[in-house]
């Protein structure tokens, strides 16, 4: 039988969740698995687990770190500038979805930034926005930008910072898809976390876990990083350095039942145990 060829970036992967594992021997072929962990975008994940022995994977771990760092005031600017319009909004994904996951914002590879609003503030946000001088991705008229992205629920700006792309969400995915938890609701149950020296709002852990369990079968599930962000949150606990080593990784009960209840009431509830049933395969995450 062919041994997986993902089995060491999984190994890696639970090592640094904390699981009962060690860090995985060094494959021979290491530019091989360099490759594979770049295509699942677990290189900043996996990097710790072989230190300097793969300089290219922390080679990327450190363009990670440093483009997070570089990230963090320009959505904290965005952020202050909707807050200043009376706009609530969530961060989600990119850094602080890192830092929840990982007690880390660089442990995530990301080509944007993205904020949600309500859908009734979203032409107020977009203006906002503009006057500080975040602009239309494409050049296109008011009714072209509506047609085209009406329906994707989230409009792409352009900012002067890196990244440059914002994307302006006011539904969590476009129209087409099930599962989508409504907005409103999520801000309600907000929490904050420390991203970057500021308190910054973020969907609350259950809300995570039924939104990365919709991302993640919204894209097939095709990369390991999905997988590994979902059992990070879902197992309820702190991924700080401070984590105890050699604690199994257990997805926590209450957790996922509730974003089970939270999710089955706009059809999501589906996803989610995959979502669960994938970490146990891959991670060897306990199931609830």
């Amino acid at each position: 039988m062919r041994e997986d060829p993902l089995a060491p970036l999984c190994d890696a992967v639970r090592a640094r969740l904390g699981g009962a594992v060690p860090a995985p021997p060094l494959p021979q072929h290491h530019e091989a698995l360099t490759a594979l962990a770049v295509a699942h975008k677990v290189a900043p994940l996996v990097s710790r687990a072989w230190g300097t022995a793969v300089p290219e994977l922390q080679v990327r771990a450190r363009a990670a770190a440093m483009r997070a760092l570089g990230a963090l005031p320009v959505l904290h600017e965005a952020l202050d500038v909707l807050r200043m319009a009376g706009i609530p909004a969530l961060a989600w994904k990119g850094p602080a979805l890192s830092q929840l996951a990982w007690g880390d914002p660089g442990q995530r590879e990301f080509d944007d930034l993205d904020i949600v609003v309500r859908p009734e503030d979203r032409a107020a946000a977009r203006a906002a926005l503009g006057r500080a001088g975040w602009r239309r991705r494409h050049p296109m008229t008011d009714a072209q930008e509506e047609a085209l992205f009406g329906g994707l629920g989230a409009y792409e700006l352009l900012g002067a910072g890196t990244p440059a792309l914002l994307e302006l969400h006011w539904s969590f995915s476009a129209r087409r898809y099930p599962g989508r938890l409504p907005v409103h609701e999520v801000l309600a149950r907000a929490q904050h976390v420390a991203l970057g020296g500021r308190d910054v709002c973020v969907p609350d852990r259950a809300d995570h876990v039924a939104l990365l369990a919709a991302h993640g079968a919204k894209h097939g599930w095709t990369v390991l990083e999905d997988v590994a962000v979902f059992a990070a949150v879902a197992s309820g606990r702190s991924r700080a350095a401070s984590a105890a080593p050699d604690a199994p990784v257990m997805l926590d009960d209450a957790l996922v039942v509730e974003a089970m209840r939270r999710a089955g009431v706009v059809g999501g509830a589906r996803a989610v145990r995959l979502a669960a049933a994938l970490a146990h395969e891959a991670l060897e995450a306990g199931l609830p």
